[in-house]
């Protein structure tokens, strides 16, 4: 069924994903302070306590936060689905894709390679909502 086009006034839905990994397997520190006040309502897969710091921070801001909790695995799990591959397949593409200075990890690669079919995955649990966003925190 053809989804009708929101009313430019309806924000979307912004989906989001924040896994705490070990200081050597991101790039940089990330700060989801100011990330977290777009004005709009929030569905935030990741791990505890993360994603519980973000739902805080965004209540004391009066904004709607749901949070979904997934682990690495559980994230290359889906991934691996979403693509047809086996976990083991993609993790090993990942790990093989680490860079020092691009992409120290391959858990960081997983995360960038994750998003579309985290998307994916929400919009077909929700197919009512028409606008969906992705926002990194």
């Amino acid at each position: 069924m053809p989804r009708t086009p929101a009313a430019p006034s309806e924000p979307p839905r912004v989906l989001s994903l924040f896994i705490e990994l070990p200081r050597g397997a991101v790039k940089h520190g990330y700060s989801f302070q100011h990330a977290a006040k777009v004005p709009a309502p929030y569905l935030v897969y990741g791990t505890q306590p993360a994603i519980g710091r973000i739902a805080a921070a965004r209540a004391a801001a009066g904004l709607l936060t749901e949070l979904r909790e997934i682990d690495i695995g559980g994230l290359r799990n889906l991934s691996a689905a979403s693509l047809g591959v086996s976990p083991a397949a993609l993790e090993l593409a990942a790990r093989r894709s680490v860079d020092a200075t691009h992409c120290p990890s391959w858990e960081l690669v997983l995360i960038w390679l994750s998003k579309l079919p985290l998307l994916a995955t929400a919009m077909r649990a929700e197919p009512a909502l028409p606008r969906w966003a992705w926002v990194d925190v």
